[in-house]
């Protein structure tokens, strides 16, 4: 330990300061990033991770191949800066170009994603569709009693916690929402690829005085011609099908109370062995259960 500092050079260290600032710098800014997407907003979301590797490898490679440097971090920047993820309201745009005659409104919370939606409504020319920044909780402060005839949720994120129940956009107090802002006849829609959220889901529903018409464990097999999502297509390449539940407000119910579990691993069945396919965002419970149980 003596020798290794005595070899040190602390009479370069001011030469070096600005090259190790920088890289703190750098580096800091990812870490914000993951702290950010998992702490904060509480999404399993590694693309600030995975865009400094693949802008990396991207600029590498291009350079390589004789690329000016200038122009390998231009197309890496690109590269990673439109990843698949924020074409996900892919599905708005299909949907308002089928129904031209539908106004459709697409809500992320993620103003990134929000951009790109609208960027793809545009180059649509699409004039019945519209983005919006917004969770679930903001349903109610952006619509009016009785202006929807569609909630459609799309493969939301599941929050398999308990503490974490409140923030599922099937939650029983979001279901109590939506009864304010759905037209009469109007319907909620549901799809998913995890089994826990789509049977917790059935049990706030029956809470909240919904009325279900449908409740199906492979949609596309009745419903064909669905446009599909960004998310549908990538979960069910890796083994998933899509979930659906669709309902309708009943009479609203006179007293409201939480009776049923809010742990999703409380609706995982009972041969997690058995199970082909573990729902997004479930895999590492799915395997701690298991090897607790082995």
């Amino acid at each position: 330990m003596v020798a290794y500092f005595a070899s040190l050079n602390f009479a370069s260290l001011p030469a070096r300061m600005p090259s190790a600032i920088a890289q703190g710098i750098l580096w800091g800014l990812m870490a914000l990033g993951v702290y950010i997407t998992f702490r904060l907003l509480d999404v399993a979301d590694l693309s600030v991770d995975g865009s400094f590797a693949t802008g990396g490898a991207v600029t590498v490679m291009l350079i390589i191949a004789g690329w000016p440097a200038w122009a390998a971090l231009l197309a890496a920047l690109l590269l990673c800066g439109v990843a698949p993820e924020r074409l996900s309201l892919a599905w708005l745009v299909a949907c308002a170009a089928r129904d031209p005659e539908v106004l459709w409104v697409g809500m992320d919370f993620e103003p990134v994603c929000v951009a790109y939606a609208a960027e793809a409504v545009c180059a649509a020319g699409l004039p019945n569709a519209v983005v919006v920044p917004g969770t679930g909780a903001d349903v109610v402060r952006l619509f009016g009693l009785g202006e929807l005839a569609q909630v459609a949720i799309n493969f939301p994120t599941p929050f398999t916690r308990r503490r974490d129940a409140h923030l599922r956009l099937v939650a029983l107090e979001r279901l109590m929402e939506y009864r304010r802002v759905l037209a009469p006849g109007g319907r909620l829609r549901l799809r998913t690829d995890s089994q826990p959220l789509r049977d917790f889901a059935l049990g706030q529903l029956e809470i909240a005085g919904y009325d279900v018409l449908w409740s199906w464990d492979d949609e596309r097999a009745h419903l064909p011609d669905e446009p599909v999502t960004y998310y549908e297509e990538r979960l069910v390449a890796q083994g998933a099908r899509v979930l659906s539940v669709c309902a309708v407000p009943g009479p609203e119910p006179e007293h409201v109370e939480q009776t049923r579990s809010l742990s999703l691993v409380d609706y995982l069945p009972e041969d997690l062995d058995a199970m082909g396919y573990v729902p997004y965002g479930m895999e590492w419970t799915v395997e701690t259960i298991r090897r607790r149980r082995h």
